[in-house]
């Protein structure tokens, strides 16, 4: 066994914590807050590239929700 693939063999084994999805829920929820200071602190070619970034997931949102439309 490779020496990287130990959390994985715990999990397959004994499985996850029982709160495990609700930790992980509040955790994505809660990342919209530090992605907006670290959106306000960046300056130069890093916010550039937030900002292309940030532009390709709203365009990617906006298809999908398009193509979800019911005409």
């Amino acid at each position: 066994m490779p020496q990287n693939e130990h959390i994985e063999e715990f999990q397959r084994r004994n499985g996850k914590r029982f709160d495990h999805v609700e930790k992980t829920r509040k955790r994505k929820a809660r990342a919209v807050h530090s992605d907006a200071t670290h959106a306000k602190r960046i300056h130069g070619i890093r916010a550039i590239l937030h900002n292309q970034k940030r532009y390709k997931e709203k365009a990617a949102m906006k298809k999908t929700i398009k193509a979800h439309q019911v005409c």
